[in-house]
């Protein structure tokens, strides 16, 4: 099968994060969803401090992948609705305190990110990226409108692709 020639737009995708059995879907976004996946570090053998004429190479240790998003502030957090700024800060006396961690034998609490690019429109299927293990972190801009921008770690060599 051939690569798409389809063009992907911010209009396309769709953004959600569970716990399996609790489902947030990220709204009001800016579109500007990203993701790095930088695989392993790799460790070079200098000789005498210089790499050679033909350098060795290794793989080191496995990397987190990292990634972001933005979206518009509606709400922060308190213990009626579920909101994004809960699952980044996870406070207690929140909505996101009663979900069920994705890594339970630790005490850092972690979800999984979905994200997933509609195809129908053209024809084809969905595509999505699954992100498991993901510690998110926000930081919250006053501005016209303010605004939140959320990182995430998802601590796995790399997304799931479907």
């Amino acid at each position: 099968m051939a690569e798409s020639n389809a063009v992907r737009t911010k209009r396309d995708a769709i953004i959600t994060i569970t716990d399996g059995t609790t489902t947030y879907t990220v709204a009001k976004e800016a579109g500007d969803f990203n993701f790095t996946v930088p695989d392993t570090n790799t460790t070079s053998v200098l000789d005498r401090g210089a790499f050679g004429a033909d350098p060795i190479l290794r793989k080191g240790d496995e990397q987190p992948v990292t990634g972001g998003f933005s979206i518009y502030l509606r709400d922060l957090p308190n213990a009626t609705n579920l909101t994004l700024i809960d699952l980044c800060m996870d406070l207690s006396g929140t909505v996101a305190a009663g979900m069920t961690t994705t890594t339970p034998d630790s005490d850092v609490r972690t979800w999984t990110l979905a994200y997933t690019v509609d195809g129908t429109w053209n024809g084809e299927a969905d595509q999505t990226a699954t992100f498991e293990h993901c510690v998110f972190r926000a930081t919250v801009t006053e501005g016209d409108p303010s605004s939140v921008a959320v990182t995430f770690t998802s601590y796995q060599p790399r997304p799931t692709f479907s």
